[in-house]
């Protein structure tokens, strides 16, 4: 971000500490009132937080359960008191009610649905990290007949761990859907697999045991009489279903070719993974792809068509991106864009941003729909700039029209006292453009003046826009990028 930039948001932070709270909690789209937390840490080796962010400015009372592999409860439940307009990170530990973690899963109720879940996991030895929103489970307290959702493999995943949210006995039909050689070509359907599960039980997978066949590639489809949770783990990503019951318009802000900041060659790829849970064909469409400048990448709409059950991984070398990006070697320069998608309901689309000749990184990059209000969580706010770790959000604008955006940051208060949206800036976004702005430099204080080391962003506009957020680490000494993390938004238009 350029420094007349930095300057101006470093003014108006410092003349809003004086100021009240701005925006508010009011006009949010219920969300999921219970959630499920996959791969609960079993070793040292690897850190995980349990988060939990209050988008309502009214306060509330979360409550955490968390459940060994065999189905046995470790200590709890935990309430969590979440203010209005705040956010509580709690060690696994913690959220196991001071339990020593042993993998399984963990069960969260938010009765006002207005809270959102997520998890962060740091792999110290690797400087690695990720951040997920957690599983979205139907109400638990709404009886149904079936359960049905979907898991994607690439040929990263590692595991894949299905979870049984019922207090019951219960089986869960898994079916393999093998991608062939030909991506025009339908899935081929593999046989299903009935797996008997205990109360709350899990169980956790490599691809090729779930599918009995070795090298497998696609993706699972998952039915059962009572509700479960499924995720995919690939390396230092997480592939957690996020489809939407409605067709919808979702944007992402992405980035492609020679990183210009390291000294040495770096470059930024991505990849497209996108399933068809349905029964039927479905149809996504690219509408657009726009440099952060305006420039115009994608000349027209293209489709992607998917037979019943397919995934498809579709990267830069692949329709329809091939004659657009192609070889990143070769691209010649660095553009960050956005892309915005009509995606039909049953259909999961996600992207993954990844460093294409190491691979020391692979985060998940889940497409926002538009939205007024935007809240970003799990904010970790640098007080200086050259630490080497940065928090960026990228205010995807696709109208026609300039518009004008307001950022605050939404401070956790003491215990008693709801939090605060502090302004910090007025963002001016160019009609048809991608604008990426940072929080850091900035202290950030609550009302006892002590500086809070986790803040969450709000967007609010009256024009419509989308979010993507992410973190990022790089090294001191080249600039290299060391790791990548995505950070979760919610829409206060869309809470699916």
């Amino acid at each position: 971000m350029a420094r007349s930039t930095w300057l101006g948001i470093t003014v108006a932070v410092l003349c809003a500490a004086c100021g009240g709270s701005g925006g508010g909690g009011s006009g949010v789209s219920a969300g999921p009132l219970y959630w499920g937390v996959p791969f609960v840490a079993s070793g040292a080796a690897t850190t995980m937080v349990v988060g939990l962010r209050n988008v309502d400015s009214q306060g509330t009372t979360a409550t955490l359960q968390g459940y060994r592999p065999d189905g046995t409860p470790y200590t709890g439940p935990v309430s969590v008191n979440l203010g209005g307009t705040s956010e509580e990170r709690l060690s696994v530990s913690e959220a196991l009610g001071g339990d020593t973690p042993a993998g399984g899963w963990i069960l969260a109720s938010t009765p006002t649905g207005a809270v959102e879940v997520y998890f962060a996991v740091v792999i110290p030895v690797l400087t690695a990290e990720e951040t997920s929103r957690a599983y979205a489970l139907d109400d638990l307290a709404v009886p149904l007949t079936s359960y049905e959702d979907g898991v994607d493999v690439t040929n990263r995943t590692t595991s894949i761990q299905i979870s049984n949210a019922s207090g019951a006995a219960t089986t869960i039909t898994v079916t393999p859907y093998a991608e062939p050689l030909n991506p025009l070509d339908p899935p081929v359907a593999g046989t299903p697999q009935a797996l008997p599960f205990a109360a709350y039980e899990t169980q956790t997978f490599t691809p090729d045991a779930l599918a009995g066949t070795l090298l497998f590639r696609g993706s699972f489809f998952l039915s059962a009489a009572t509700p479960f949770v499924a995720a995919g783990e690939e390396d230092l990503a997480y592939a957690v279903s996020r489809k939407s019951s409605n067709g919808r318009n979702v944007s992402a802000g992405l980035s492609f070719g020679r990183d210009p900041l390291p000294v040495a060659t770096s470059y930024l790829d991505f990849a497209m993974v996108v399933r068809n849970d349905a029964d039927v064909t479905r149809i996504l469409t690219i509408t657009q792809i726009v440099s952060a400048n305006a420039t115009t990448i994608l000349p027209a709409p293209r489709n992607v068509t998917l037979a019943p059950h397919e995934e498809r991984v579709i990267g830069t070398l692949d329709a329809p991106f091939d004659d657009i990006f192609g070889d990143i070697t070769t691209f010649g320069s660095f553009v960050r864009f956005r892309i915005e998608m009509q995606v039909p309901s049953e259909i999961d689309v996600s992207f993954r941003q990844f460093d294409p000749d190491f691979l020391d990184y692979n985060m998940t990059v889940v497409p926002s729909p538009t939205g007024h209000v935007f809240d970003v969580s799990d904010v970790l706010p640098q007080l200086t700039l050259t630490t080497g770790l940065r928090t960026f959000s990228s205010i995807l604008n696709r109208s026609n029209a300039e518009i004008t955006v307001y950022a605050e940051a939404l401070i956790t208060q003491p215990p008693g006292f709801d939090g605060v949206a502090s302004p910090i800036t007025t963002l001016t976004v160019p009609a048809n453009s991608r604008l990426d702005f940072s929080p850091d430099g900035v202290l950030y204080r609550d009302r006892d003046n002590v500086v809070t080391p986790v803040i969450g962003l709000r967007f609010r506009s009256g024009a419509s826009f989308s979010v993507t957020g992410w973190r990022e680490r790089r090294s001191i000494v080249t600039t290299r990028l060391v790791s990548l993390s995505p950070l979760e938004v919610r829409s206060f238009d869309d809470g699916e």
